[in-house]
């Protein structure tokens, strides 16, 4: 696996190599899905990269922790792992870890008042890899995260193609839940498109 040589876009907004990169990763994976509950060739796939066999092991079904193996956070991590090998040191299997080091790095933003909708593609959605869309109102829509696989922060704005999403647990009224100081997030995909609001005649 090669790294994708760094490219400038001519277009501040058009994706980077490593972006398109990430999202054939995704592509090439779509429909696949799990054999019993967070487990399956699709889970040792993007799993084994980041978690050694003994340790993975103890997911499989009839093992200690069967079924508790949540692989969203692996997913993502695979796929710009694939696109990009430098990003095995970011790898995680936690959303809310993942978040942490992408925000370290100067890469995160919330939504705040990004508007519109968003398209993504995403491991563990249900049982498989597939596409989903969300609306920027959505209360679970937390922020995103732009890998800069050659250095820089990222100024917030609408996201893009290859960047990723991050959703945040709700409470039973529906509000988002934070745990000393930090966003208790519950899953992350990868963003396939942005559409912004339809601009009135």
């Amino acid at each position: 696996m090669a790294d994708i040589e760094s490219d400038i876009p001519t277009d501040p907004g058009a994706p980077t190599a490593y972006q398109v990169r990430v999202m054939q990763e995704a592509g090439a994976l779509l429909g696949r899905k799990e054999t019993e509950k967070n487990w399956g060739d699709i889970v040792e796939l993007v799993a084994s990269p980041f978690i050694s066999a003994r340790r993975l092991a103890t997911f499989a079904p009839g093992a200690e922790n069967a079924g508790k193996l949540l692989w969203c956070a692996l997913f993502v991590s695979y796929c710009w792992w694939r696109a990009w090998a430098g990003f095995k040191r970011f790898a995680d299997s936690e959303c809310t870890d993942l978040w942490a080091k992408m925000l370290a790095q100067g890469w995160t933003w919330e939504k705040e008042d990004v508007v519109g909708e968003v398209e993504t593609r995403e491991g563990n959605s249900s049982d498989r890899v597939r596409d989903r869309s969300y609306h920027m109102s959505e209360a679970q829509v937390f922020g995103f995260a732009r890998v800069l696989p050659d250095g820089g922060t990222v100024e917030p704005g609408p996201p893009r193609m290859g960047d990723i999403i991050f959703f945040i647990e709700l409470d039973e009224h529906g509000r988002p839940l934070w745990k000393d100081g930090k966003p208790k997030l519950r899953h992350v995909g990868l963003v396939r498109r942005y559409v912004p609001p339809a601009v009135a005649p």
